[in-house]
C-alpha cells in the first residue's frame, strides 16, 4: 500500500479565502433581499428568490476560479456548503424594502 501525501494549506490563505467567499455570499444576500423587496414577493416565493441567488452566485464563483478550485478550497463541497451564508441578511434587507414600499406607503 503506497503512501500517499497529503497536500497543507496554508491557513491564513484558507482563511482569506474562506472571508472572500463569505464577504461574496452577503453581497449577494442583501442584492436579493433588495430585488425581493421591491418586486413585492412574500412567503415561500421570497425564500425561493434566496435559493436561487445561492445557486446561480455559487455557480458564477465556480466559473470565476476558472477550474483551479482546487488551488483555493479544498473541494467543490466547501464552496457549496456555504450557501447558507447571508441568510440573515436577506431576511433583513428583504423585509425592510418590503415594508418600505408596500407596508408604510
Amino acid at each position: 500500500m503506497p503512501y500517499k501525501k497529503k497536500v497543507s494549506y496554508l491557513m491564513e490563505a484558507r482563511a482569506n479565502n474562506n472571508q472572500a467567499l463569505g464577504n461574496f455570499r452577503i453581497w449577494l444576500a442583501i442584492t436579493a433581499g433588495i430585488v425581493s423587496g421591491v418586486l413585492g414577493f412574500d412567503g415561500l416565493l421570497g425564500f425561493l428568490v434566496f435559493v436561487v441567488y445561492a445557486m446561480i452566485g455559487t455557480l458564477i464563483y465556480i466559473f470565476k476560479l476558472g477550474g483551479g478550485l482546487s488551488l483555493y478550497y479544498t473541494g467543490y463541497g466547501e464552496v457549496i456548503s456555504s450557501w447558507k451564508n447571508g441568510m440573515m441578511e436577506y431576511i433583513l434587507t428583504w423585509i425592510m424594502f418590503y415594508n418600505m414600499i408596500y407596508v408604510l406607503s
